[in-house]
C-alpha cells in the first residue's frame, strides 16, 4: 500500500535493497528505503 501511495499520489519512486552497515564498530545487514519524490 505504501508504495501506491508514493507511486500514485506523490508521483514518485520506491525502492528497497538489501545493505550491510557499520554502527559504532557494529556490522548490521538489513533493508535500506529509499524514497523519490518529486519537488515542485
Amino acid at each position: 500500500m505504501s508504495s501506491q501511495i508514493i507511486l500514485k499520489h506523490f508521483n514518485g519512486d520506491l525502492k528497497a535493497t538489501n545493505e550491510t552497515f557499520r554502527v559504532e564498530d557494529k556490522e548490521y545487514y538489513g533493508a535500506c528505503f529509499t524514497i523519490n519524490i518529486a519537488h515542485n
